[in-house]
């Protein structure tokens, strides 16, 4: 007879765009199960008991994560939600807080800001195996390089002319002695 072990926690990602989507799953599905929508009415659909967090879009076609979170309150009211958004508004911040809504983090997220915040929402939901679900230190990007680009930069290629010497100075050039006069002819 085998033992019923805790499952992991998982998140559900709600977002439209499929690069957002794609980054999200791969920044944190080494580290928990990841389920991904592409709008309100799917997110809805792939909720499982395991989702302990829902992270929405707030600007979908069709239900946007806002309705997504009030429907959520209805249906699942101690599932938390987090909203994430290109531009974070004050009015948006205000309807997240009378929602239960517990933060709003501003697109493009990065792994120094949402690694921290996933451990501290998920403490309550996080394995009893005593491994965190999360890492404690947000992982390299991308994980198999050493450094984010390729090579490191090249230095800065000498300039085409010399710089001008300090010490040499140009004599002011006088101005012409008399006006230039342009020659044009007029159509009698």
């Amino acid at each position: 007879m085998t033992a019923h072990l805790p499952r992991r926690p998982s998140i559900l990602i709600v977002d439209d765009s499929p690069g957002v989507r794609q980054t999200m799953e791969f920044l944190l599905a080494p580290h928990l199960p990841v389920r991904v929508a592409d709008s309100g009415q799917a997110a809805l659909a792939a909720l499982t008991p395991d989702t302990a967090l829902v992270l929405t879009d707030v600007r979908m076609p069709g239900m946007d994560g806002v309705e997504l979170a009030r429907r959520l309150r209805r249906t699942h009211p101690h599932l938390p939600v987090v909203f994430m958004t290109g531009v974070v508004e004050d009015d948006l911040r205000a309807e997240a807080r009378e929602l239960g809504v517990l933060d709003v983090l501003r697109k493009p997220l990065r792994p120094g800001v949402l690694f921290p915040a996933l451990q501290e929402w998920l403490a309550d939901s996080a394995p009893a195996l005593g491994t965190p679900a999360v890492p404690a230190v947000a992982p390299r990007w991308p994980p198999h390089r050493r450094t984010p680009f390729p090579h490191p930069p090249a230095p800065h290629p000498a300039p085409r002319h010399p710089p001008p010497n300090p010490t040499r100075t140009r004599a002011p050039r006088a101005a012409p002695s008399r006006p230039r006069r342009l020659r044009c002819s007029l159509p009698a």
